[in-house]
């Protein structure tokens, strides 16, 4: 079964929403090499400025989420721990389970 947080390449998804996948991997997990063509290609995909603010947001709150409870050694709530596919997603320890 496919996944959008592990298969997204694979899953028919418009070309706006490849632009943004591909932009939220590197800032989750390669954050250094994030440069200004992800953000042009992004524009090209016809994001607003507003919009691209929003998804550098919600990436980095999940990865600051996800390895404040790393470096805690705490678990995160209830509701995240249902969405698995997500806490591994924007986990640096992607796959093993823990956020």
């Amino acid at each position: 079964m496919l996944t959008l947080a592990r298969d997204w390449r694979d899953l028919a998804l418009s070309g706006a929403d490849r632009a943004m996948l591909n932009y939220v991997e590197v800032l989750a997990v390669a954050p250094a090499q994030a440069t200004p063509d992800h953000v042009a290609a992004l524009r090209e995909a016809g994001f607003r400025d507003e919009e691209i603010f929003e998804i550098v947001m919600v990436t980095a709150y999940y990865a600051l989420r996800c390895r404040m409870a790393d470096g805690l050694g705490v678990d995160v709530d209830a509701q995240a721990k249902q969405e698995a596919v997500l806490v591994d997603a924007f986990s640096y320890r992607a796959g093993t389970g823990h956020a």
